[in-house]
């Protein structure tokens, strides 16, 4: 149980670091290069918008969850292996 919530956590604290640097990413890109053009404007918060929506963040932490527990399972195999050897 203790695991299971340290795991959640750190796929929590993960996916928001992840979302916060591309909110920073793209509000520097529009600092950076100051576009005046505003279809590159409108393109680039649009990229920003999609990138960062509900859905793909619920993508996102499946995602990671996912990885994070098939590479788990592989280093515990691994450990098990290594045992018998």
């Amino acid at each position: 149980m203790i695991l299971s919530n340290f795991f959640s956590c750190f796929v929590s604290v993960i996916t928001w670091g992840y979302f916060y640097l591309i909110n920073e990413f793209f509000t520097e890109v529009l600092n950076v290069f100051q576009p005046e053009s505003k279809l590159v404007v409108a393109f680039i918060m649009l990229l920003a918008l999609f990138l960062t929506n509900s859905s793909f963040r619920r993508l996102f932490k499946k995602r990671i969850r996912e990885a994070f527990l098939i590479n788990f399972m592989t280093y515990r195999l691994n450990f098990e292996l290594s045992r018998f050897q």
